[in-house]
């Protein structure tokens, strides 16, 4: 158990999951950051893995969160899906999956893809989903 975390730490050492993990599947040993890493070309090019893959990646790195604003005293209020990740390959798959999937995503900065308009949220939740309770309980109040 960590220190100052909710989250426990597990290292699994066997050397035959780590094979399988990068011969079999395509998981990148070492720093994902400095490996620029990717979506497993297998996973972009078949439809319901992509979007599983996009799934797991929102539910981890992700959020749901509301954008609230006023104008003339009337305030607004829409629901937004946010993806984060500092590596440009993998940020550039997720959006171009989301496209591919009939979403209008947008870049923000240098480490987030958007899904701004409440067309495009309800779109996602239809064709992708969540697994995390948290992104749905985010949705539903």
């Amino acid at each position: 158990k960590r220190e100052n975390s909710k989250a426990p730490t597990l290292t699994v050492s066997r050397k035959k999951l780590v094979d399988f993990c990068f011969k079999r599947i395509g998981v990148a040993i070492g720093n994902k950051f400095e490996q620029k890493i990717d979506i497993p070309a297998w996973v972009k090019n078949n439809s319901d893995y992509s979007r599983s893959c996009v799934r797991g990646l929102i539910d981890t790195d992700g959020c749901v969160f509301t954008h609230r604003y006023e104008v003339n005293k009337k305030l607004y209020s829409y629901k937004k899906i946010c993806f984060t990740s500092y590596i440009k390959p993998l940020r550039n798959s997720v959006f171009n999956i989301l496209q591919k999937n009939g979403l209008n995503p947008r870049m923000s900065g240098d480490r987030d893809v958007r899904l701004d308009s409440n067309k495009d949220v309800v779109e996602y939740v239809n064709k992708f989903g969540f697994h995390n309770p948290k992104h749905t309980y985010r949705m539903n109040n």
